[in-house]
């Protein structure tokens, strides 16, 4: 009759589930977008476990540092997966506020990451995207009109270095990473972005 009615008793919305993590800039946040990445693996996982999209957009790995102790407590811990996508915006050019030097994203990436294997069964790193250069100020002038200066944000070489760092930091820690820069060899490459930079629904598909 104890082991029925403990058997009976509820266990809640997060005591039995497994978790799942995405913890990015806005390459993670618009994942729920319509067809978004993000959207299908919650989907995929749907009866087996709770997907959290934790994307804060603009972000970088230095303010993502910060974030940590708030998302993954001490305390706590048993995440499933934790994704990690990062260095879209640390690769600005260095007049823009979200910069930061290669060698300190390399350094806090490798933070994050061996931070987040106390607290996670999977960790996977994802490096950014390449960068279409053309698509991107075309978005400029689009978004801005009469205010777009014409002039870059981002490079596609530099973030290209970013990304090369990302898996480097992947291969040291033993994270296993995605590189998205294997996108640009698709003919339809261009139609995978929307702005040069965030996945389409096409590129969120791929």
């Amino acid at each position: 009759m104890e082991h029925q009615q403990q058997s009976a008793m509820p266990i809640g919305l997060c005591s039995r589930r497994r978790s799942v993590v995405l913890f990015g800039d806005s390459l993670t946040q618009r994942s729920y977008d319509e067809g978004g990445w993000g959207a299908s693996l919650s989907h995929h996982l749907l009866r087996r476990a709770d997907v959290y999209n934790r994307g804060y957009g603009g972000y970088n790995t230095r303010w993502a540092l910060h974030l940590l102790p708030q998302l993954f407590p001490a305390q706590e811990g048993g995440h499933w997966l934790v994704t990690v996508f990062f260095g879209a915006n640390d690769a600005t050019i260095p007049s823009q506020a979200p910069h930061v030097p290669l060698d300190e994203y390399e350094a806090n990436l490798k933070q994050i990451l061996n931070y987040l294997k106390t607290k996670a069964q999977h960790v996977v790193l994802i490096a950014p995207p390449g960068l279409n250069e053309s698509q991107r100020l075309q978005f400029q002038v689009e978004q801005y009109k009469e205010l777009a200066t014409g002039q870059l944000e981002r490079f596609n070489a530099t973030q290209s270095k970013y990304a090369d760092a990302c898996v480097r930091v992947g291969q040291e820690v033993g994270a296993p990473t995605l590189d998205l820069r294997t996108l640009q060899k698709r003919a339809d490459w261009p139609e995978l972005q929307m702005d040069g930079l965030h996945m389409s629904r096409t590129g969120q598909i791929a």
